[in-house]
């Protein structure tokens, strides 16, 4: 599953790399930017806000959206790919702000 992953990156790495200007400093803007929703909804569903759950759709959607914003050149499938790539990864569920951390990191060295 990872390799297959893996493999679609690589694809579209080469894509990425030719239409996206090099950037710096945006993993802040997802992390801090407001989470009130997320929190809300966590909330009525009984979870603990302050954590990330990669098998809730409506979670993942939400990241990505967060991500989106604050990477508007990434393609919605290069966002969603670093995100399962993280849930296949570490376990679950993870600190928001951790996972977060380590999905946009990903994003960015692979955008190096």
């Amino acid at each position: 599953m990872i390799s297959l992953v893996r493999q679609t990156f690589l694809k579209y790495r080469l894509f990425v790399l030719n239409n996206l200007p090099v950037f710096a400093g945006n993993m802040g803007l997802v992390i801090n930017t407001h989470w009130e929703d997320y929190d809300e909804q966590k909330k009525a569903l009984g979870q603990n806000p302050s954590t990330f759950d990669c098998f809730a759709k409506w979670e993942m959607d939400y990241l990505q959206g967060k991500i989106a914003e604050a990477y508007p050149r990434i393609s919605d499938t290069i966002i969603r790919t670093s995100i399962i790539l993280c849930c296949v990864k570490f376990q679950h569920p993870q600190p928001r702000k951790l996972f977060v951390r380590m999905v946009t990191e990903l994003l960015e060295d692979l955008l190096k």
